[in-house]
């Protein structure tokens, strides 16, 4: 059999590796929003754009900026920041995106980026920083005392005002991933791009309790998968996705 492997392609930093809980029934009570939420950061990771942006400015607070504009993350999700979307004992609940429930250390960022911003001379990246922080994000303090029915209550009138008609309205469901089935699709993808691995290499490092053929197929689908994740979550539009 010929041998398929490919020139490796290291990325430009490491990604780090998630441990998911054992508990499979406490896996099945994760917020599917914040499921998605994970694959598409890490999809992302995987993605030209973002390798490349990383290649070019490294890490720095520009940097941030810019990935936090383009697909509204920063460089802490190098650190695992994005595994707590994995965790069912974690506190932090994403309901959709589009919504964000700061932690104290993305609010201190937030706050450093635009006071380092500030600084600057008008530039650019300041002025499209400045809009989305002004303009294209509503920003709620909620005593969590208050009753939610209260809350919602008061709230409902302030977003029908600010709400914009777009792409986000067909947004009805998250898309279906299978937890362990898409870390492994994560896995084959690094194999064969990052490592250079062949598909029958792969087979036998992920598959290897499957039946010959059937692992080989496999294995190039979950590349595929992934590849097809990158490519819609670069456009924004993971939403649509049919998964599995």
């Amino acid at each position: 059999m010929p041998n398929n492997s490919i020139k490796p392609a290291p990325y430009p930093y490491p990604i780090p590796r998630v441990d998911i809980d054992p508990d499979l029934e406490a896996a099945k009570k994760l917020n599917p929003w914040a499921v998605q939420e994970f694959f598409r950061i890490e999809a992302l990771l995987r993605s030209k754009t973002v390798m490349d942006l990383y290649r070019a400015e490294g890490r720095t607070i520009a940097s941030d900026v810019m990935l936090m504009l383009k697909f509204r993350f920063n460089w802490t999700v190098l650190d695992g920041s994005h595994h707590r979307y994995l965790d069912p004992r974690s506190e932090y609940k994403m309901p959709v995106p589009g919504i964000w429930l700061l932690t104290l250390e993305e609010l201190m960022w937030l706050a450093g980026a635009l006071s380092a911003l500030a600084k600057k001379e008008t530039s650019t990246l300041n002025r499209q920083f400045f809009h989305w922080v002004q303009d294209e994000v509503l920003w709620l303090c909620i005593d969590p005392a208050l009753p939610p029915e209260v809350a919602l209550k008061a709230l409902r009138p302030v977003l029908t005002q600010r709400h914009t008609k777009g792409a986000k309205d067909a947004m009805k469901e998250p898309g279906k991933f299978d937890l362990s089935t898409w870390l492994d699709y994560l896995t084959c993808y690094d194999l064969r791009f990052r490592d250079g691995h062949s598909y029958d290499e792969i087979d036998q490092m992920v598959y290897d309790s499957q039946s010959g053929h059937e692992k080989r197929d496999r294995a190039k689908k979950a590349v595929m998968s992934v590849r097809g994740l990158i490519e819609a979550v670069q456009r924004n539009d993971s939403l649509r996705l049919s998964t599995i």
